[in-house]
């Protein structure tokens, strides 16, 4: 994926004058109506606005808690104001991902929040004392790993004034993040965030790697010939999965500092500066000839209401503060600034595009399915409901966050929550104000090209027949089949009706682009 700096300024005006004019503003013009896009779009466009509204909805909806999402009144009111629709969307399908997976059941998935203990016959079997799928702990070896967490401080935000959003694009006066005190189960979209900001890009796939290990997920049918059932250092075996799981990590950075932006750009926060310029009257002209975009951005968003909200938010975060409020060329109505749930410059799509790495590891190494095949389409294996892992889902406890409530849903499929786990952490970035959710998605995307690359090398490499196949996040099926001393295993693609082949991987490769 390509990431590039685009703008809605149109052709070079004439004239001597007019050209030093534009010169002048080169540096403003670059920070405002030069707009980081992963689509390649302008301001003005439909997506573009759709994803402005989507970054806004996000912040404003940092603290509402995930178990009443569908009911929270301040959930339906954005969901209406989403534009696409006249009506909206449906609060409970809001900033939930594409993927069938992240639609289904709770918004979080099990595997940000279970601990390691398997339930028999309607109880909990912890494998130690204290340990078990409601307490949340993980055996790591030796020790003990816990869902909990605890995270950047709720209902404070950050760059809601000018000064606050140029300090964080220029890298200025580092501000140190106020955190929670006490330690709890992932229940809001800013509990997200901090997963993705301060935590390693690996460690959520991780924990979940030891959890479906320790609730007795097999192992792929087609790792079984190279002793990874039996053997833990095994090729493929539980250590050389979590060690794929972090190289998995590592490559995704390396894409990331590779199309990483002009460090200059603050994308979604540079792209609301502008739309807040342009709310504002763009008295000072910064925006030249991008006005007409981001004016036009600006009109739709704020016929839905939306931007008042946000302008009310910010009035509310910079009264909390003695030394917040200077607005620069904006009105404290016309504030429209998007509120960022860090201090710190945006880390962009680069824990989405861990993120998609780290997780289709997971779902190649793991059976997803529970009859085998030669093409990756068949029954899914289930995570929860009856003879499952899991006898229910479960979410944190609106009343208590420490704590875990089952949930009342149908069986949720073990690749549906992989795909979720994916889908809540590329989400984190834009709960963050990050990345977009289109940019999400490709990041998404990218990262699973990433992982299936190294898969190939390591079956390439294993002293064994080895056999993977997995679901994409599109939903296509892949199967990856190596024997030894085989420098190139073939990846076989299949669509939904079971139609593809080998000639298939180029298409599929390049779809992100």
């Amino acid at each position: 994926m390509t990431l590039r700096l685009v703008s809605d300024r149109g052709p070079a005006p004439d004239g001597a004058r007019d050209e030093e004019a534009a010169g002048a503003r080169a540096p403003q013009l670059h920070a405002l109506g030069g707009v980081l896009s992963q689509s390649g779009v302008a301001p003005s466009s439909e997506s573009a606005i759709s994803d402005m509204a989507a970054l806004y909805g996000a912040g404003l909806l940092r603290d509402c808690e995930f178990a009443q999402w569908g009911t929270d009144p301040q959930v339906a009111a954005l969901a209406r104001m989403m534009p696409g629709d006249p009506d909206g969307v449906a609060p409970d399908s809001l900033l939930r991902g594409r993927m069938d997976g992240a639609r289904q059941g709770p918004y979080v998935s099990q595997l940000l929040l279970i601990g390691g203990g398997v339930e028999r016959d309607g109880g909990i079997d912890p494998r130690e004392a204290g340990a078990g799928v409601r307490s949340g702990l993980v055996s790591y070896g030796t020790q003990r790993l816990s869902q909990h967490v605890a995270g950047y401080l709720s209902r404070l935000d950050y760059g809601t004034d000018w000064a606050g959003w140029q300090n964080a694009r220029d890298r200025r006066g580092a501000v140190t993040p106020r955190l929670e005190r006490f330690a709890h189960f992932v229940a809001t979209p800013r509990d997200l965030v901090s997963r993705v900001c301060l935590d390693a890009p690996f460690q959520a796939p991780l924990t979940a790697c030891l959890v479906l290990l320790e609730a007795g997920i097999p192992l792929g049918a087609g790792l079984s010939g190279s002793g990874a059932a039996s053997d833990a250092d095994a090729p493929f075996g539980p250590s050389h999965i979590l060690s794929l799981v972090t190289e998995a990590a590592s490559r995704a950075a390396r894409a990331a500092r590779t199309d990483r932006h002009d460090r200059r750009s603050l994308g979604p926060q540079a792209l609301a500066a502008g739309l807040a310029l342009a709310w504002s009257g763009d008295r000072d002209r910064a925006l030249g000839m991008a006005g007409e975009g981001f004016s036009r951005m600006a009109e739709v968003l704020s016929e839905r209401g939306l931007l008042q909200r946000v302008a009310a938010h910010n009035a509310y975060q910079n009264a909390l503060w003695p030394d917040r409020g200077a607005l620069g060329p904006l009105g404290e109505e016309t504030n429209a600034l998007l509120p960022m749930a860090h201090p710190s410059a945006t880390r962009g799509i680069a824990p989405a595009l861990a993120a998609g790495a780290c997780v289709t590891i997971l779902k190649a190494c793991f059976e997803m399915f529970d009859r085998p095949g030669p093409a990756p389409l068949g029954a899914l294996r289930a995570l929860t409901g009856p003879d499952a892992p899991l006898s229910c889902a479960w979410q944190t406890c609106p009343e208590n966050p420490q704590d875990l409530r089952p949930v009342a849903a149908a069986p949720l499929m073990l690749l549906g929550e992989l795909d979720k786990l994916a889908a809540n952490l590329a989400m984190g970035c834009v709960f963050a104000g990050d990345a977009t959710p289109e940019a999400a998605h490709a990041a998404l995307r990218q990262g699973e090209r990433i992982a299936v690359r190294l898969l190939t090398e390591e079956a390439a490499a294993s002293p064994w027949p080895t056999t993977m196949r997995l679901t994409s996040f599109d939903g296509d099926g892949l199967t990856i089949k190596a024997a030894p001393a085989r420098d190139d295993p073939p990846v076989t693609i299949w669509n939904e009706d079971g139609a593809g082949g080998a000639d298939a991987l180029r298409a599929w490769w390049t779809r992100q682009a």
